[in-house]
């Protein structure tokens, strides 16, 4: 799925059933890195994961990156 956000197209998953969990990823890996994870926590949780802007397919960066800005992305992935 993806969800625009603030001139960049935010692409992001979610998985599973129970109470929500989201998985964020450092430098160097994507979303799909969560994947040893998700196979164990999809079984109680809804698992949200995402490439941050700029990475994977959450293109184009758009602006310069920032924490906030990356805080102001999950909230937008969270909300859609």
């Amino acid at each position: 799925m993806s969800t625009l956000h603030r001139g960049c197209q935010l692409s992001w998953f979610a998985e599973g059933s129970g109470a929500p969990v989201v998985l964020l990823h450092g430098m160097g890996i994507g979303a799909n890195g969560w994947r040893p994870q998700l196979e164990a926590l999809a079984q109680r949780y809804t698992c949200l994961t995402m490439d941050n802007r700029g990475f994977g397919g959450s293109q184009p960066a758009a602006e310069k990156l920032s924490v906030e800005l990356m805080a102001e992305d999950v909230l937008a992935v969270m909300d859609a």
